[in-house]
């Protein structure tokens, strides 16, 4: 453990996802074994992914757009960031009532997007001499800010007090209000991040374990705690108030935030990567081109296609879904910005 004070600014924290660079479409980690919890891959057919929803024709916020990394919902806006052309931070209206707005050029070669309510976060792969986390106002003059992070960052993430970032390396959890940080070391290339609260949860695909820590007990010397194990090649990860979600070859697992029985939410699944959640439902993508929810546990509600046909074609760390309320909105690999009304 290493507690340091972030130089971004003193109000900054960031939640990253950590984790192995691969291509979605083409994932190392996804062998046709199911997890300990599924026998040859079958279970109850509530889980089995073989409904699909009376498919409903996705609205398009934006189109033409190059090299999309990442995506979330702030407010009223969708914000995006790619990485073509030098990079670029933009946003387009949640209701598709505007055009897309370019917030920051210039932006290097963003992984990932974090939004508060006062900074936009990034993560600039190609920044010289080394990779860095940089950050911008929301408001007023950007007055772009950076960190060395010494090794690249694969995603990031944000909420409340709490910012959080992952390289190959670490886990770096820091508070928006005091700037304090505490880093976590990692055995292993985390595959995937989420944060929930004061808790940081990430992946270890190779070993197979789901972890949980925080800024307190990273700071006190606390072992991270096992969430589950045995759940080789697990990657993406998310947590609500009402469970732990991640994904393994072929499956989405679940098991309640406070513990018990990891259980198959989705089985069937085409790599599933980007997972996004709250107390209404789960989403996730597949690399066939498949925009997937289910209930937020197992039989709650059946999983289903709700979207097809697109591009998928991402890096698997790559957080492609933002959820508001009312919509889910997801990026394409050939540069669309779609929307779905969440009742479809």
């Amino acid at each position: 453990m290493v507690t340091t004070s972030m130089t971004l600014v003193a109000a900054t924290a960031v939640a990253m996802l950590s984790c192995a660079s691969f291509d979605a479409t083409n994932d190392p980690n996804s062998p046709d074994a199911a997890p300990a919890d599924v026998v040859d891959g079958s279970v109850d057919g509530s889980v089995d992914g073989s409904t699909e929803a009376s498919l409903v024709t996705p609205e398009v916020l934006a189109t033409g757009r190059s090299g999309l990394t990442g995506v979330v919902a702030s407010g009223a806006d969708i914000f995006f960031s790619e990485s073509a052309d030098g990079g670029l931070i933009a946003s387009v209206p949640i209701d598709g009532s505007g055009p897309v707005k370019s917030i920051y050029g210039a932006a290097g070669s963003p992984t990932a997007i974090a939004v508060t309510t006062a900074y936009i976060f990034w993560g600039d792969s190609a920044a010289s001499p080394q990779p860095r986390l940089k950050h911008i106002n929301r408001t007023g003059p950007p007055n772009l800010v950076f960190e060395d992070t010494g090794s690249p960052l694969f995603a990031v993430v944000a909420e409340g007090d709490l910012l959080a970032f992952a390289t190959p390396s670490k886990i770096e959890i820091a508070s928006l209000s005091s700037g304090n940080a505490v880093t976590q070391a990692v055995t292993e290339a985390p595959g995937g991040l989420g944060l929930l609260g004061s808790s940081v949860f990430w992946t270890e695909p190779l070993a197979g374990n789901v972890l949980r820590s925080g800024a307190a007990s990273v700071d006190a010397g606390s072992a991270p705690e096992v969430v589950q194990s045995s759940q080789v090649g697990c990657r993406s990860v998310t947590a609500t108030s009402l469970g732990v979600y991640w994904t393994v070859p072929g499956a989405v697992m679940h098991e309640p935030l406070g513990g018990g029985t990891a259980a198959p939410l989705a089985v069937n699944q085409n790599a599933a990567f980007s997972l996004i959640a709250d107390e209404a439902g789960v989403y996730w993508l597949t690399a066939d081109g498949q925009l997937q929810s289910a209930g937020t546990s197992p039989g709650m509600r059946a999983p289903r296609t709700i979207a097809r046909g697109f591009s998928a074609s991402f890096v698997a760390t790559t957080q492609a879904i933002a959820l508001t309320p009312t919509y889910v909105v997801w990026i394409t690999g050939d540069g669309q910005i779609l929307r779905l009304g969440r009742g479809n």
